[in-house]
């Protein structure tokens, strides 16, 4: 019966901090969170029961947790770690391991450097998720993309490590507890077979890769702090006293934290493209700015990394050959795309759904005129609608022509979009709205 007194967890916490301790701040956050949410729920009319029913269960999962905490965890493994980090002057313990699961001979060691890069693969995925409909991106065709991606991230990231890497053979593939994951390696195998599952499932190419330009830079803000608990992602010295970061295994000259620039780049990045995103003009315009932005900031803090943690194709710094290339892809994309996107006003307008108005196929051509499928939601098309009026609306005329052309698109579209909400309402069973066109009809006097 020994078993039953062997804690199953040992939690390696930072500073000496007691797990009891812990539990008790845990079970204060659930609290106030389940209070905040009691708040939200009312503000947004959420019924009582309801309300309080999910305020009570997030109180109460977080005590029973506190407490599960207190009694299955070894409290005496909060001790002081010999591993350290001074950042910017403060002075930070460490642990690489978040904690061990007792089972077995040695047990399992869960490192952060894993759950780090977890939550930031969960909080982009969240956010895709998010933003799918306006993108008119089914989320469970999405989700097959994700996975076959994320899992070629993996593989690819590796193979590439140890591609540019004349201390490790491809024997030593699997070791990857060991280390070596290159971030463009990732990068390339996540666009190329996330690619290739859009085509068989049937997702905008171009869509997708905006979606996963929002994406990917919340992984890597996040993830890279698993650098920082590893101590490495660092550059040359700084030349300082202060600025700069040391350790217990980076030293005790200042270097520049390289892991903290790549994550405040990638953050604004994210930030950037977020905004930008309500306002995106063509499918691709946000996936070819994240390349030139990555690749163009990438390209100077690999110059500032010290000689013997880059991986070198000769004389040169693959990654910044890399980068290089992507900065001339990603404004090569940009341009391409946006000429070949947006219409030509000199054209003569050649109208697609007014010629179909008795056509029984009406319905189709409207749907093909939106670029969606009959069955995507209204969040879908309404989004569809959206991207397919933005080209025109930012459109330049120099003509008296153009412009008419011009106007003469945008009320196409505003007819087949009018069109297709009436014959949903009508299906649905709700009163028709009215159409587009009668709104504009100037009211008859009361003369009259």
């Amino acid at each position: 019966m020994d078993f039953l007194m062997k804690p199953i967890l040992t939690v390696w916490l930072f500073g000496g901090i007691d797990v009891c301790l812990l539990a008790l701040i845990l079970t204060v956050v659930g609290v106030a969170a389940a209070v905040v949410f009691a708040a939200w729920g009312k503000k947004k009319e959420m019924a009582p029961c309801k309300r309080n029913g999910i305020a009570a269960a997030i109180a109460a999962v977080a005590v029973v947790g506190s407490c599960a905490l207190s009694v299955l965890t070894d409290a005496t493994a909060a001790v002081e770690t010999e591993e350290w980090v001074t950042l910017f002057g403060l002075t930070i313990p460490i642990h690489r391991v978040a904690f061990t699961i007792n089972v077995g001979e040695n047990g399992y060691s869960v490192y952060w450097y894993g759950i780090l890069i977890a939550v930031g693969f969960l909080l982009a995925l969240w956010y895709g998720f998010r933003k799918a409909p306006a993108f008119g991106v089914d989320k469970d065709r999405m989700m097959d993309v994700i996975l076959v991606g994320m899992v070629a991230a993996i593989a690819c990231a590796r193979a590439y490590y140890i591609a540019f890497d004349d201390t490790m053979g491809f024997d030593k593939y699997f070791d990857i507890h060991n280390g070596g994951l290159a971030i463009y390696g990732g990068i390339i195998g996540a666009l190329v077979f996330g690619g290739l599952t859009c085509k068989v499932r049937k997702v905008s190419i171009r869509d997708m890769f905006d979606l996963a330009a929002l994406g990917f830079p919340i992984g890597q803000a996040i993830g890279r702090w698993g650098n920082f608990v590893n101590q490495e992602v660092y550059g040359k010295a700084t030349g300082s006293d202060w600025f700069g970061m040391t350790g217990s295994s980076v030293g005790k000259v200042a270097v520049h934290p390289l892991f903290l620039y790549e994550s405040l780049l990638c953050a604004g990045i994210f930030v950037f493209l977020h905004f930008l995103s309500k306002k995106r003009r063509f499918s691709g315009q946000l996936f070819s700015l994240y390349l030139i932005l990555y690749a163009f900031g990438r390209f100077f803090l690999e110059g500032m990394r010290q000689s013997e943690y880059i991986l070198m194709a000769g004389r040169v710094g693959i990654s910044q050959i890399v980068s290089v290339v992507a900065v001339i892809v990603g404004v090569a994309l940009y341009f391409i795309l946006r000429r070949r996107i947006a219409p030509k006003p000199e054209e003569e307008y050649q109208p697609l759904f007014g010629e179909m108005a008795a056509d029984p196929e009406k319905e189709a051509a409207a749907y093909e005129l939106m670029g969606c499928e009959w069955d995507a939601s209204d969040e879908e098309l309404d989004a569809a609608y959206e991207a397919a009026r933005a080209p025109f609306e930012a459109m330049e005329t120099e003509t008296d022509e153009q412009r008419a052309n011009v106007d003469a698109k945008l009320e196409e579209l505003a007819a087949a979009y009018d069109f297709l909400k009436r014959v949903r309402a009508a299906e649905d069973g709700a009163e028709p709205a009215p159409a587009a066109e009668d709104e504009t009809q100037p009211e008859e006097s009361e003369a009259e």
